[in-house]
């Protein structure tokens, strides 16, 4: 059990990112793709989340984050302590989306901002955004868009 009173068995309590260890030899193996670590609990956080290792592709550090989200129209991101946000990009990293709980976004730009235009254009000039631990489901709509403003995470 955590400090925090975080109890699961699928994580590991840890005080800070800092402490989560790559083997050596997953950081030898590294190429582009992140590598699942496992699911720890930080102090102070009530829940836990899935972390990688992963190497920067601009300036090439190895790095150790989970997942946090969203640019590029629906991207989760690793943060890079030299360059910022880095894109989790589609396709090749699914099942860190699903290993989040969020639904895998197409994987272009132009996908995803066509169907953001489309289902925008019906809701009508007056939108009242509310932010809270769920959102209200749009009817009538369907795919990437609707699943992930669908969802709640409690």
């Amino acid at each position: 059990m955590g400090d925090d009173g975080h109890e699961c068995e699928n994580c590991t309590h840890v005080f800070k990112k800092e402490d989560i260890y790559a083997a050596p030899d997953i950081v030898r193996a590294l190429e582009s793709t992140p590598v699942f670590l496992g699911f720890f609990a930080l102090s102070g956080w009530v829940g836990h989340e899935a972390f990688y290792v992963f190497r920067c592709q601009k300036c090439k550090d190895i790095l150790v984050d989970c997942p946090h989200g969203y640019i590029k129209l629906g991207l989760l991101y690793f943060n890079c302590r030299n360059c910022g946000k880095m894109p989790i990009e589609v396709p090749g990293n699914e099942e860190i989306y699903r290993r989040a709980e969020i639904p895998v976004p197409p994987a272009s730009m132009r996908k995803r901002r066509k169907e953001i235009k489309k289902m925008t254009s019906t809701l009508g000039p007056k939108v009242v955004v509310e932010f809270g631990p769920k959102v209200a489901v749009i009817k009538g709509k369907t795919g990437w868009l609707k699943k992930l403003l669908s969802r709640s995470r409690s």
